[in-house]
């Protein structure tokens, strides 16, 4: 439980700071930035309560939903690393320029 207390601090905290980004969203949406912004805000969430869980599902030592939860965290994150648009690592992109043939920009 000790473990999991970090994990809703963060998610209080960042659910307080960024309420306009993520309840007001409409008053955002021409800006390009903004959305991206928001992407990030909810995938960093999306990592917290996957902390919070697994904190919680390791105290109860229930094995299986741990694991699936481990496995879901790292295939978001790979996710996250592999389709990102414009956020991606220069070296993914420079990787898949060279494969696919495309010039790069």
């Amino acid at each position: 439980m000790s473990y999991s207390i970090i994990g809703i601090i963060a998610i209080m905290v960042h659910l307080i700071i960024n309420r306009d980004m993520l309840w007001h969203y409409s008053d955002y949406t021409d800006v390009p930035s903004y959305k991206e912004y928001r992407e990030y805000i909810l995938g960093m969430l999306f990592f917290c309560v996957a902390d919070v869980l697994w904190g919680f599902l390791n105290d109860l030592r229930l094995v299986v939903p741990l694991y699936v939860v481990t496995v879901l965290y790292f295939i978001t994150m790979m996710a996250g690393f592999c389709c990102g648009r414009d956020m991606s690592p220069p070296i993914w992109r420079a990787t898949v320029t060279a494969c696919s043939g495309a010039s790069s920009l």
